[in-house]
């Protein structure tokens, strides 16, 4: 069992010394491994004997029973969706005009923050650390999805959508690319929160928007994210 006497507290040493009984290698999982920690990053793994001596200054967390692991990443995803998953019972994608679309822009500013905080939070419990995400077709905009997953811890590439021939609310092009533009700016303070723009079907932009939101992607280094019913793709723009 984890040591349920653990607390975030015991995480926050700018040099942590992770001991666990299980660490997964390239190779696979391995015993008797430890994992070095510094600021935030990964910054040595091999035997915990070794470690344990080569970083004396460092603060030892042991975690019997516990797997160190990368964090998975979920490519594609609706953290505002998280309540209609009782209604959609295995149907097909198809299904988003019926069930998706009319969910979505009825949630008001709290219910897109639950949503997004019991989406993110069962995102951790499954081992995704990182999610994609093309925003919400909610009116509360994107704030409140911001505010779920930095309080969950949750790192999530954040879209926003800039349809301008529908299948979100849209306004003139204009309008939609000086809110791309600011969105791009708006990453977190925890630089959890890693912004860019999204389409969500080719058939819902204009050519000259998806040019426009594109070379928006590539000046800011984002990712440029494009979500469909039945695939994403996320990709640096060319």
């Amino acid at each position: 069992m984890i040591n349920a006497s653990l607390t975030p507290d015991d995480f926050t040493a700018q040099r942590l010394l992770l001991i666990p009984d299980q660490l997964l290698l390239r190779q696979g999982p391995a015993a008797g491994q430890a994992a070095l920690v510094e600021k935030g990053r990964f910054a040595d793994i091999g035997p915990a004997a070794e470690l344990i001596e080569r970083y004396t200054d460092a603060a030892q967390v042991r975690l019997p029973g516990a797997v160190v692991m990368p964090g998975f990443i979920d490519a594609h995803h609706h953290l505002t969706q998280a309540f209609g998953k009782a209604l959609a019972f295995g149907e097909p994608s198809e299904i988003f005009r019926r069930i998706w679309v009319p969910l979505e822009g009825s949630l008001d500013a709290e219910l897109l923050y639950l949503a997004s905080k019991l989406a993110a939070l069962e995102a951790l419990r499954g081992g995704f650390t990182t999610v994609v995400d093309a925003g919400t077709r909610a009116d509360a905009g994107l704030e409140p999805l911001m505010q779920a997953t930095s309080e969950a811890g949750l790192r999530c590439v954040l879209g926003l959508i800039c349809n301008d021939l529908g299948g979100a609310p849209s306004d003139n092009a204009q309008s939609i690319l000086k809110r791309a533009e600011a969105h791009l700016l708006n990453g977190s303070k925890d630089g959890l929160i890693h912004p860019s723009l999204a389409i969500s079907i080719p058939e819902a932009a204009t050519d000259e928007m998806l040019r426009s939101v594109a070379g928006l992607c590539r000046e800011a280094g984002a990712v440029f994210n494009r979500m469909s019913t039945s695939i994403s793709a996320q990709w640096n723009a060319p």
